[in-house]
């Protein structure tokens, strides 16, 4: 990393390489406090010439607690408050890897809790509509089978509809 220098509190999170829509080939870096843009071109006296792009992670849009980080196939598109990127992975991996790490990174929240938290909030929504509890129902499933447990689910469903 001889083209970027790390501040005294900063740390690694990701790193690979990427090609930026209409920008060409480059190395991305993800830190705790900056995304990295590392480009290096040749000029016409054939000497290297490097270009390196800093966002702040702080600049990165967040809407309704998500963060603009969209995932587009293999390509991501990153909203910060003044510009934006689209960058393409060549692998679905390194693409997973590094949209995880500035999810977990901007919400403190990993990937697959936001995800649990969205179920959750689904069942509340169907248990508060039905006048169910779809926990005791599933428990039911287990403890009485399949079939006592739906027809305890149709029994709170007719006492919903009688209301």
């Amino acid at each position: 990393m001889k083209d970027y220098k790390l501040k005294e509190d900063e740390v690694v999170l990701y790193k690979g390489n990427v090609e930026i829509v209409d920008e060409g080939a480059a190395q991305l870096i993800l830190t705790n406090i900056n995304i990295v843009f590392i480009k290096k071109n040749q000029n016409q006296e054939n000497s290297e010439i490097v270009d390196v792009e800093t966002f702040s992670v702080k600049d990165i849009k967040i809407y309704k607690e998500k963060p603009q980080v969209i995932v587009k196939g293999k390509n991501v598109e990153i909203y910060f408050l003044t510009d934006e990127k689209e960058i393409v992975f060549t692998a679905k991996g390194e693409l997973t890897k590094f949209v995880n790490e500035t999810i977990n990174l901007l919400t403190d929240k990993t990937t697959a809790e936001r995800n649990a938290e969205k179920v959750k909030h689904a069942i509340k929504i169907v248990d508060d509509t039905l006048g169910i509890n779809s926990v005791s129902v599933a428990g039911n499933a287990i403890k009485d089978g399949v079939s006592g447990a739906i027809g305890k689910g149709l029994k709170q469903l007719g006492k919903f509809l009688k209301k």
